[in-house]
């Protein structure tokens, strides 16, 4: 049913009544919009001038819910709106265009960008490839590199996935096939010193992905390795994507 009429009526009575929306809102509506098959949905909130400051996360929750729905096109549209209207893209933001340039088969276009947003100072260079005997394994080998530090847990997560595409499905790449390590970080700075990106990217592993991994010396503790024949093998990448692309960053 089309209930998106409906939530921006209840949003323009909660301007009325001085009621600044917050982020959870502005989730609900565009999930609103996504059910009800209205693609320009959030364009009308930012047109509209109804978004009070929350212009790229908006865009954000938009582009989620193309990528979850696999529309990989639309959510392409949708950043280059983010970037017509001089609007910044955040780390959210690239993760989820360069996860739809990979679905698109478009690895060679989503490396290219992370090279500019990482020149611009927009995120951190998530990935490199290392030599595999400065951790612990065979000298004259290289491995795929994964830093997670300073991301949050769906960028986390999406940054695993698309490093999982990549290692897959781009046959002209050089990581094609190699073994990966990812860097977690050990959540000295999380509650009980549990990290949650670490324990989130476990889950993933072990219950979305079926795929085997090992516990790495790096880090004490903070990192994963997975060798590249049980990368391969592993199912369920797009089924992921569309779980992470459903949960509200904050």
């Amino acid at each position: 049913a089309e209930h998106w009429p409906r939530a921006l009526e209840l949003l323009d009575g909660m301007v009325e009544r001085g009621v600044t929306p917050n982020l959870y809102v502005f989730h609900a509506l565009v999930t609103a919009f996504e059910r009800g098959s209205y693609v320009e949905g959030p364009l009308e909130l930012l047109d509209g001038m109804r978004v009070h400051g929350q212009e790229v996360s908006i865009l954000n929750y938009a582009m989620a819910a193309c990528v979850r729905s696999g529309h990989f096109e639309k959510a392409l549209g949708l950043f280059a709106e983010l970037r017509g209207r001089s609007l910044s893209p955040d780390t959210y933001s690239n993760c989820l265009v360069m996860f739809a340039l990979m679905g698109l088969g478009q690895f060679a276009e989503a490396e290219e960008l992370h090279r500019q947003a990482v020149k611009a100072y927009v995120c951190p260079a998530w990935w490199r490839l290392v030599d595999a005997s400065t951790e612990g394994g065979q000298a004259g080998k290289e491995l795929v590199l994964v830093d997670l530090h300073f991301l949050l847990v769906p960028e986390a997560e999406l940054v695993v996935l698309m490093t999982l595409l990549m290692l897959r499905g781009h046959a002209g790449s050089p990581w094609c096939g190699r073994d990966v390590l990812v860097v977690c970080g050990r959540g000295l700075r999380s509650k009980n010193s549990e990290g949650k990106v670490k324990t989130a990217v476990v889950r993933l592993f072990e219950r979305e992905l079926k795929l085997k991994f090992g516990i790495a010396e790096r880090d004490k503790g903070g990192a994963l390795i997975a060798r590249g024949d049980d990368i391969l093998s592993c199912v369920g990448v797009s089924e992921a994507a569309g779980r992470i692309c459903s949960e509200v960053v904050p």
